[in-house]
């Protein structure tokens, strides 16, 4: 009887833990799916993984097939450790980031980082040496897009059980990403010349008219 209670109770802890999982998920997708441009969906898929892990700095990288160049195009740390980062741009290497989005897999193993021994972006872009990394591929129907860089100050911050939870939000956060970029590429080819890459005549009439309702508040006041 002992033994079935202890098995029992064990089931319920899971059971529950799941369902808070889920619940940090479900509210991390309508934050997704509530942002349009692309700084909004960033913004909520890094609150969205601090609700589910504790860390103390994040990046997003965006990866350029075309060219194979990253790009660091969002950072939030704590101390400022990531103060300058924002904009850097790198080359595919033997960093980090390169083999994540080369393999399509989370690295390091464990999110244990030895910084002595390990690069994360290049060697041009010093990451902080904390003991706990983790670096998510963002993938879009098995294309990366990207990364997503989550760093701690506490060893063994990425468990395993956090480490599938994250990986379901990267795929939420590309999906959102890819979206976000679309819907900026049709808004761009609904406004603009496709030979000559100016403004469209629709969209210089709606210009026009709120500069004149822009003067005329002015000249009102």
């Amino acid at each position: 009887y002992c033994l079935r209670a202890i098995q029992n109770e064990r089931v319920f802890v899971q059971l529950e833990r799941a369902k808070v999982e889920q619940g940090k998920l479900y509210r991390a997708a309508q934050a997704l799916q509530a942002a349009f441009s692309e700084k909004d969906v960033l913004e909520a898929g890094v609150k969205a993984a601090r609700e589910i892990a504790s860390f103390d700095l994040a990046a997003v990288t965006v990866f350029d097939d075309a060219t194979k160049m990253h790009e660091v195009c969002a950072a939030v740390s704590d101390g400022g450790e990531l103060a300058g980062l924002v904009g850097a741009r790198f080359q595919q290497n033997a960093g980090l980031v390169s083999m994540v989005v080369q393999n399509r897999f989370p690295l390091p193993y464990k999110g244990d980082y030895d910084g002595a021994h390990q690069v994360v972006l290049s060697k041009r872009h010093a990451w902080p040496k904390l003991p706990s990394l983790l670096v998510l591929p963002l993938l879009h129907h098995a294309r990366p897009l990207g990364t997503l860089i989550l760093g701690s100050k506490r060893r063994h911050a990425f468990s395993d059980s956090v480490r599938a939870t994250l990986e379901v939000l990267a795929s939420h956060l590309a999906v959102s990403l890819a979206n976000a970029r679309m819907e900026q590429k049709l808004e761009q080819m609904a406004t603009t010349d496709g030979m000559t890459g100016l403004l469209n005549k629709r969209a210089m009439l709606d210009m026009a008219e709120q500069k004149v309702q822009a003067a005329s508040s002015l000249s009102l006041k």
